[in-house]
């Protein structure tokens, strides 16, 4: 009989879900643990498993860790950024793991980072983090066939939340250049900090820049504007139209793939080749601090950033 995998999924909230959806996809056998406080959250997963399509994984439900078994193979960590780095000690405290996948953004404070990376290293467990567009076909193309220092990139679209998303298309960036933006420019976002769609956190909006200015990142407040990539230099420039589904100036079809359909492949591949094509911690966390560090020196004196960043 073959053995099951065993998956924690922490924090079964809309992107959690999703998650659980695209493990269920897989035709490895995995012992899945959800976890999550709220019953709500819960049943709304349980719902889920009972209209999805048969499977071969055993699935059991937790509403804290107490019950959790003292070893597994990976975690998925998918709770909100406020309580990510307490979430990830408190499960690296009380169960051995050879593997973390984590949401972003990562955490709101600083001092998270490095101090989440001596836990990884102490506890020997790998962690990635969750930027999928790394598994989106036209850009493994274009890191295959485009990859270039040269490229000046300028992200655009319409009320996107720059503020917690804006680290995708910084991890984007670094997929398709290798560059780490060092600082970032904010004198071009609006003053105004507003609440995001999500209780509890905030938003930007307005024009984000690398201090070389090889990264352009804008949130507009006006309506119509999908959001488009556009790579550029010299004289080619290559558009990405994600809102429409079209790449121009390249030759490749627009596949986005949803969290849904492929949050089983990293898992897949972590348990059978021991990495995946996620993003590695210690590079994420690279691309994480200099961005998260110019927004809490924005968001200075307009909000309260004792606590840290209020980004999810």
């Amino acid at each position: 009989m073959e053995s099951r995998q065993r998956v924690l999924l922490i924090g079964v909230g809309n992107i959690g879900r999703r998650h659980l959806q695209g493990l269920l996809l897989s035709r490895m056998s995995f012992d899945i643990h959800v976890v999550d406080p709220f019953e709500s959250s819960l049943e709304a997963a349980r719902q889920l498993i009972i209209e999805s399509s048969e499977h071969s994984h055993t699935i059991s439900f937790h509403s804290n860790y107490s019950n959790l078994p003292k070893q597994a193979n990976i975690a998925i960590i998918a709770t909100a950024a406020d309580i990510r780095f307490r979430v990830l000690e408190e499960l690296l405290n009380s169960c051995s793991l050879a593997y973390v996948i984590l949401e972003k953004v990562l955490f709101q404070k600083l001092s998270d980072y490095e101090q989440a990376q001596s836990l990884l290293a102490k506890a020997s467990t790998l962690a990635y983090v969750n930027c999928p567009r790394r598994y989106f076909p036209h850009y493994q193309k274009l890191h295959a066939e485009a990859f270039s220092r040269d490229w000046k990139m300028t992200v655009t679209g319409s009320n996107w939340g720059l503020a917690c998303n804006a680290v995708h298309f910084i991890d984007l960036y670094n997929y398709l250049t290798g560059e780490i933006p060092e600082a970032y420019d904010t004198t071009a976002l609006l003053p105004e900090i507003v609440a995001s769609k999500r209780a509890g956190f905030v938003e930007v909006n307005g024009s984000l820049k690398s201090k070389d200015g090889r990264l352009e990142i804008n949130c507009l407040l006006e309506e119509g504007h999908p959001i488009e990539v556009k790579l550029a230099r010299a004289d080619e420039q290559i558009l990405i139209q994600e809102g429409k589904g079209l790449v121009e100036g390249f030759s490749t079809n627009y596949e986005a793939i949803p969290l849904s359909q492929m949050a089983h492949l990293p898992v897949q591949e972590l348990l059978v080749n021991g990495t995946c094509g996620l993003t590695p911690y210690a590079l994420s966390a690279s691309l994480h601090q200099p961005f998260i560090q110019a927004l809490l020196e924005f968001a200075a004196g307009k909000i309260n950033i004792e606590n840290g960043l209020p980004i999810t």
